[in-house]
């Protein structure tokens, strides 16, 4: 059952505002607590369906310090990497949303149980398209431009080069999102381990799986997600002033 009716009513002015940058069109539906989308700090956490033990252990582990801090879990809702963050946001007290890749009214009866049944309050369901949409190849792609434009920084875990994991990073490293890698390890692609090192000559922060309970870690994330809050608002100002 979705975590409340499905309603698109007018957007509040940061949801609205992380619709256009996504550039996503404005059939925006969603199911919960909608002002969940305009609070901060919003951390962005992605990956592979099929994360290894350690990647998933540091994905939980930081997801779980992150919301007893007040930061709000943003990811796709798949299999994997991304449902471990969005279980453990709820499982330890916090919230999160999830972006899916089709219609609110096409997600099957069963879809997600565990993470419908954790919810309660704390679960925002968001789809960037019409009610009766259903996914197809280009919908996740749609789907993580809004993850990105929503987290005011982001942690990747494991991904394949051709992964819609890469697609949002893409997305987000478009829009200056802080960006925040998990090193991959020897058996990742090469391409994979090619594209961390450009993304730490980018300024993109590379952690190991050690740092993901770490204060240290935790408090750069946050620090980044403050500064790209007040770059936007900056804009928002200066925007204003022209007009």
């Amino acid at each position: 059952m979705l975590p409340g009716p499905i309603e698109t009513s007018p957007l509040g002015p940061l949801l609205a505002e992380s619709v256009a940058r996504a550039a996503v069109g404005s059939a925006l539906h969603w199911a919960g607590p909608v002002a969940m989308a305009e609070r901060s700090p919003r951390i962005g956490m992605i990956g592979t369906r099929q994360p290894a033990s350690s990647s998933s252990r540091a994905i939980d582990v930081l997801a779980g310090l992150i919301v007893k801090d007040g930061g709000i879990i943003v990811s796709g809702g798949a299999i994997g990497t991304d449902l471990v963050a969005h279980l453990a946001a709820l499982r330890g007290g916090g919230e999160t949303i999830v972006a899916v890749p089709q219609g609110l009214g096409c997600l099957p009866t069963d879809w997600r149980s565990p993470l419908l049944k954790e919810g309660g309050g704390r679960l925002l369901l968001l789809s960037p398209f019409g009610v009766m949409q259903e996914p197809t190849r280009q919908t996740p792609v749609v789907r993580n431009r809004l993850i990105a434009a929503l987290s005011e920084a982001l942690v990747v875990g494991e991904a394949g080069m051709t992964s819609g994991t890469m697609h949002c990073l893409r997305a987000a490293r478009e829009m200056g999102v802080p960006l925040f890698l998990l090193r991959c390890g020897e058996e990742a692609e090469p391409g994979v381990r090619n594209f961390q090192e450009n993304m730490s000559d980018e300024g993109a922060r590379i952690f190991e799986a050690a740092e993901a309970d770490t204060v240290e870690l935790k408090e750069e994330i946050l620090t980044a997600a403050t500064r790209r809050r007040e770059e936007l608002a900056a804009i928002r100002e200066a925007q204003l002033r022209l007009f």
